[in-house]
């Protein structure tokens, strides 16, 4: 029978869903708590993801080798990837323009009397720096966060300037193998907390 308890539907913590920066700068998270995301961390928030705005990527494929009869002897996993993509609202986010576009193609200025905070961006072919990242979701009280070590935006969807829409921000980020081994990492707690005590007889 099936456990409606083991379900979860996801929702952004605190309006935040993705946090990316600069790969090897902050301590990465190791668990699902809500401390996990610290100050640093919160300061990466991409922005508001649209409502179908993520999709972890994680894919296998395999080549089925065949015998002589035609049937299928063995399985051969031929490629493995990890990533995540979101879909992303807020246009103007430092951070989600600058993982975009990246930060050495972005530039500020400062509001003056005569015009409003004002944001350059070139557009150049040269590769995206790599990037580290946090993905944290809740289901009620239960938490799942993942982790890239070192990830690196590989696709950006067109962007449409429309009168009846938003304009949104599609990205991928393709998640490299990390120091330990692995790819992300994915941290879950269920919300369920043990109380002390309890009575005797």
């Amino acid at each position: 029978m099936g456990n409606v308890n083991h379900s979860f539907v996801a929702q952004s913590i605190q309006g935040g869903v993705v946090f990316a920066g600069p790969s090897g700068v902050l301590t990465l998270p190791t668990t699902a708590s809500d401390a996990a995301l610290t100050t640093q961390w919160k300061a990466l928030d991409l922005g508001t993801l649209a409502e179908d705005g993520l999709s972890i990527s994680y894919q296998r494929s395999s080549t089925k080798v065949k015998d002589f009869d035609g049937t299928t002897y063995r399985s051969l996993q031929d490629d493995f990837m990890d990533g995540f993509k979101a879909t992303f609202l807020d246009a103007d986010n430092l951070n989600l323009v600058k993982s975009v576009f990246g930060s050495a193609n972005v530039s500020t200025s400062a509001a003056t009397s005569t015009h409003g905070e004002q944001m350059t961006i070139f557009h150049a072919p040269e590769q995206l720096p790599f990037q580290q990242a946090v993905v944290a979701v809740k289901s009620g009280t239960k938490r799942k966060v993942y982790v890239a070590e070192i990830c690196q935006v590989s696709e950006i969807a067109e962007i449409k300037d429309v009168y009846n829409d938003v304009t949104k921000y599609e990205v991928t980020w393709d998640v490299y193998r990390g120091s330990d081994g692995y790819f992300l990492k994915e941290y879950r707690d269920n919300g369920v907390l043990v109380t002390s005590g309890g009575g005797g007889s």
